[in-house]
């Protein structure tokens, strides 16, 4: 069979089996043709002549399986060829990421709709990398409802599993980046009383945990990004205290969400088995415990970031919160300074 001959096969079988598609692609012909040059290694601009290209059997194969993880297991485009698109930029991708094959901006708002309790609160999606559009986001808000007294910079990304370089600058881009920009776009509009809070996390503060490009590029760049955002917060506050206006960091331990419960991750804390599964995981994740739990929940971080929104912190800034169930003491990375 023909390259071709397989297209217009993928084109019936979309039919058939009424799949979506991501919002940049036109039809069914444009997924399906992505997916087939992709899965051959071939160049996305390959011409008309290329559709005349015979098949081999082990190739057809192939075909065959991309097109039932997409048709039959309805595994988006993205997941199945690890890259998604913003305008010309080719980002990593895998399942811990909700991003089919389309434009962050246009995709996030219906395709996240499961994962959020309540989708119509959610007025404006941007890309963290893009500060025109945090600052678009946050001009918005301010004209809506008066004023902003406090910004909570969470962005975060972790492709583990991959040694490539751009898994390193991805996660540094929005990791890093995203923190910063959204505290930039909204730092002009901060008054006396405001607060600004910045997600890091635990393990970046722990060194042999990510902080190992032998464990992975995306880890690496995850666990430096992390550490940037606890020295930025640092000095941020410094810069800050005399107009008032304060900057913590929280830094959580493991979290009971789908960036810890997954195959990769589960992979990290049991390299030991091919497959793990969280029964055999569990055991291990109180390393980053010292009360023998094996991970929080996203409320327990919630409300911390509250109590640094509040007046009831009014007077605490600089600090690099630990919501971490004592893992960082437990560890002891350096010792204590009192």
């Amino acid at each position: 069979m023909t390259l071709g001959g397989w297209l217009r096969r993928a084109e019936r079988l979309y039919a058939e089996h009424g799949a979506a598609l991501g919002q940049t692609a036109t039809g069914s012909h444009d997924e399906a043709l992505y997916l087939i040059l992709r899965t051959l290694g071939l160049p996305l601009g390959s011409g008309a002549h290329v559709l005349r290209r015979r098949l081999s059997a082990r190739e057809s194969e192939a075909l065959g399986e991309v097109f039932r993880r997409r048709l039959v297991d309805r595994e988006p485009a993205a997941y199945i060829t690890r890259e998604a698109w913003l305008g010309d930029l080719r980002l990593y991708v895998d399942e811990r990421a909700l991003i089919p094959r389309s434009y962050f901006v246009e995709v996030l708002p219906g395709q996240v709709d499961p994962w959020l309790g309540d989708p119509a609160r959610v007025t404006r999606v941007a890309d963290v990398r893009d500060r025109a559009a945090l600052a678009a986001a946050v001009d918005e808000g301010i004209a809506r409802l008066g004023r902003l007294d406090g910004v909570v910079a969470q962005a975060g990304i972790c492709p583990l599993g991959t040694t490539e370089p751009q898994a390193f600058i991805d996660a540094i881009a929005v990791d890093f980046g995203g923190v910063f920009n959204a505290v930039d776009v909204a730092l002009p509009h901060l008054t006396r009383g405001a607060s600004i809070v910045a997600t890091g996390s635990l393990a970046a503060l722990i060194p042999g945990t990510l902080d190992s490009a032998a464990k992975g590029s995306g880890g690496l760049g995850y666990s430096w990004a992390k550490r940037a955002v606890a020295s930025l917060v640092h000095d941020l506050s410094v810069v800050l205290a005399p107009k008032g206006i304060r900057a913590n960091a929280v830094h959580p331990t493991n979290v009971n969400t789908d960036l810890m419960h997954n195959e990769v991750m589960y992979k990290t804390f049991r390299p030991d088995l091919v497959a793990p599964t969280l029964e055999d995981v569990l055991p291990a994740f109180p390393a980053m415990t010292a009360t023998g739990d094996p991970y929080v929940e996203p409320e327990d971080i919630a409300d911390m970031v509250v109590f640094l929104l509040s007046d009831e912190s009014k007077y605490v800034t600089g600090m690099q919160m630990r919501v971490d169930a004592g893992g960082y003491a437990k560890l002891r990375p350096q010792l204590p300074v009192f």
